[in-house]
């Protein structure tokens, strides 16, 4: 069931807007559980998936294009008509393209389940420290191409449901687990109790070249910050470092582009490239 409304009927504070122009900082999208997706590709992955749609913000005729959707949905969903220029006014910013929605953040899953559920060997990746959330959102959409088991978000990394990370998945947000743990370090400890080999990503030359890295077997990939890399605590807890040689006096990669060469390798040595 949708109620379709025009922006122009409503006022700009009204709580259905009011998501659109403040979901920005991560400690407010944990509080309130909710995130703002843009993009066509992306809202119709959205309503495809069980995520829970609470609105839509669109120009009357791309309203046409998803109805079909919107109609599947179980949950009630506010859609709020306007032009772009009206939107752009009313939520103090630039529409990528002529739609948008806000949507609840899904359950974390417990990784004991992942691991009791997903087929093996598992893939497994984790983020420690990364705050760029474009960085990240790019690294969710490789993680879904090369079918990561679940990413484990580590508490010192930015929100994976940022605006900005939902964009750049492109959507494939819906089709990864992400776990959220309280202590990447504990979560590791799992890992490693189940029979998952922890594999460090780090830029020095002196590590494990990638492609002699042992990557059959079920393993997680830790990727860290975007300055300083792997903390100490979670590099103490990898059984092998590994690195992408480089050129030129190059001495890394961007973390979003260092795990896609490491996930194709991945799939390669599984027989998956």
């Amino acid at each position: 069931m949708i109620e379709e409304i025009r922006i122009h009927d409503l006022d700009p504070d009204h709580p259905l807007l009011m998501p659109y122009r403040t979901l920005r900082t991560p400690d407010l999208v944990n509080r309130v559980r909710q995130f703002v997706i843009q993009g066509d590709k992306s809202i119709i992955r959205l309503l495809s998936s069980p995520c829970r749609t609470v609105s839509v913000l669109c120009s009357p005729r791309f309203l046409e294009r998803i109805r079909p959707w919107l109609a599947d949905r179980a949950e009630p969903v506010s859609v709020i008509l306007g032009e772009t220029e009206e939107i752009r006014k009313v939520i103090g910013y630039r529409m990528y393209q002529e739609v948008m929605a806000v949507a609840g953040i899904p359950e974390s899953p417990p990784l004991e389940s992942v691991l009791m559920t997903a087929p093996s060997p598992w893939l497994f990746v984790a983020v420690d420290g990364i705050s760029n959330a474009e960085n990240l959102g790019t690294l969710i959409r490789n993680c879904s191409g090369f079918g990561v088991t679940a990413l484990l978000c580590g508490e010192t990394s930015c929100s994976p449901w940022l605006r900005r990370s939902v964009r750049c998945t492109m959507g494939t947000i819906f089709n990864l687990p992400i776990v959220e743990p309280r202590s990447l370090a504990a979560a590791l400890q799992t890992l490693r109790q189940n029979g998952v080999r922890i594999i460090g990503s780090f830029p020095h030359e002196r590590q494990r070249k990638l492609s002699e890295a042992p990557l059959k077997d079920s393993c997680c990939l830790i990727f860290g910050a975007e300055g300083d890399g792997v903390s100490p605590g979670v590099a103490a807890l990898c059984d092998l470092s590994v690195t992408i040689p480089m050129h030129h006096g190059t001495d890394s990669l961007n973390v979003a582009s260092a795990s896609s060469a490491f996930l194709y390798e991945t799939n390669r040595q599984r027989g998956l490239a």
